[in-house]
């Protein structure tokens, strides 16, 4: 039901632009080598288009269509497909003679060492001019070295600081460096001081006690403690934990109204609906992308209202809903993959194609220097966050125009959704104060 009144609204937002189009997702073929880059689209007489001479441009798409990262990999797909379907069912790239693209996909099973063995098999083939690379800050910075190797240049939405701090030459990052998400939460956490009257000088920290919730607390931790706010909760708490009662009484006798908060679904549920039943109403603040699936909604239902996460970018934004063509793209994955709206993995894969698909109409060649050298040029609106919504690369492969941005779970007209709320320039939505409820 969900995914049917999201889809309608967003569907809705669209045609009010765009009229009725649709999309459908195709699958991913074993794309021919490259043709003559000066052929044109011939029609057979009954003025139906003949693909035979127009030449076909192959990029790769690097992701995890198996393992335990196998979701958010096939969104990754269903996206990139779903956009690079819409440029050749319009043309192609029209300063190459109509060249269809067809992706390649290199599956890395979520395993460190078969996506470097998939990479290397992809970035071999010399026909691949380019490759998107979204599933894991920890995977892209263990094959950029890759990329340097082969000289392919590639596209990714992970932002650790290693990616563009490196030297690197051949990647490029959509997003802000994970070094701003500490300051963006300090920043969020005044904020809410200033115009909501939170209690943000303390701050309560908890998480479960696995190797996922030590790491990440860790760097929670001392982002809270480099900023001068009171640490007055800082609790590990078993994975299995059957009652989350005396964690958060002990949260509420601390003062604290701000809970960083480092959860698996099921434990996550637990406390967060404890926090319900004992009229208590922080704000939650999440670290990313598996706080802002429709994941959540299916672990959580009406749990997850008010909690808030960071994010690089959000379908919500504002701007989103000034390009029509944005809008189009986001009702197309929709219908593709059947989520009610598209979470920022999938928008870092149109994002990419987008750049990738940019370059090539600039430049009319799939040589890589030359593709390269194009991507370093782009200017295009798209889905990340800041400034006047372009992608504009500096020398380090950074998109300068990027920011990180704070969302929270909503009730938009009857349908959960993360709506973008921070900074407030940016957000269509705005913050929801539940303390009161």
């Amino acid at each position: 039901m969900k995914s049917k009144k999201m889809l309608a609204i967003l569907m809705a937002s669209v045609m009010a632009f765009m009229g009725t189009g649709c999309g459908t997702q195709s699958d991913n073929k074993t794309a021919a080598p490259a043709g003559s880059e000066t052929a044109s689209e011939k029609t057979d007489g009954t003025g139906k288009t003949d693909d035979s001479n127009v030449p076909t441009i192959k990029i790769g798409q690097i992701t995890n269509l198996t393992g335990s990262g196998a979701q958010s990999g096939n969104w990754h797909k269903v996206a990139a497909q779903s956009y690079i379907d819409w440029i050749n069912d319009n043309g192609g790239i029209k300063s190459m003679g109509g060249a269809k693209i067809e992706i390649v996909v290199a599956d890395g099973q979520s395993d460190n060492t078969q996506i470097k063995t998939a990479t290397q098999r992809l970035l071999e083939d010399k026909d691949v001019c380019a490759v998107m690379s979204n599933d894991g800050s920890n995977y892209t910075v263990a094959l950029c070295p890759l990329f340097e190797k082969y000289q392919v240049p590639c596209i990714t939405m992970n932002y650790s600081n290693a990616i563009t701090e490196s030297g690197y030459q051949w990647i490029f990052s959509l997003a802000a460096k994970s070094s701003t998400i500490g300051p963006l939460q300090i920043d969020f956490l005044n904020w809410l001081k200033d115009e909501h009257g939170y209690n943000t000088d303390k701050v309560a920290l908890i998480y479960a006690d696995t190797e996922f919730g030590t790491n990440n607390a860790k760097g929670v931790r001392a982002t809270i403690e480099d900023s001068g706010l009171e640490l007055v909760v800082d609790e590990a708490y078993p994975p299995d934990i059957t009652d989350a009662s005396a964690l958060v009484t002990k949260i509420i006798q601390s003062g604290a109204e701000a809970v960083f908060a480092t959860s698996q679904y099921q434990d996550a549920k637990l406390i967060f609906s404890t926090m319900k039943s004992m009229n208590f109403h922080p704000v939650i603040v999440g670290g990313g992308q598996g706080m802002i699936t429709s994941q959540m909604i299916d672990a959580l239902g009406d749990s997850v209202i008010g909690m808030c996460s960071t994010a690089e970018f959000n379908w919500e934004q504002k701007q989103n809903y000034d390009n029509p063509e944005l809008m189009e793209h986001l009702k197309r994955f929709c219908e593709a993959s059947g989520e009610p709206w598209a979470p920022e993995n999938a928008l870092g894969a149109i994002d990419s194609c987008m750049v990738i698909v940019d370059a090539l109409e600039r430049c009319g060649s799939t040589d890589r220097t030359v593709l390269r050298d194009a991507i370093r040029e782009c200017s295009i609106q798209a889905y990340p966050v800041g400034g006047d919504g372009h992608i504009k690369f500096d020398e380090d492969g950074l998109n300068t125009s990027a920011v990180n941005v704070v969302v929270q779970w909503q009730d938009m007209d009857g349908v959960l959704t993360p709506r973008l709320i921070y900074p407030p320039e940016f957000g269509s939505g705005e913050f929801v104060d539940y303390r009161s409820e």
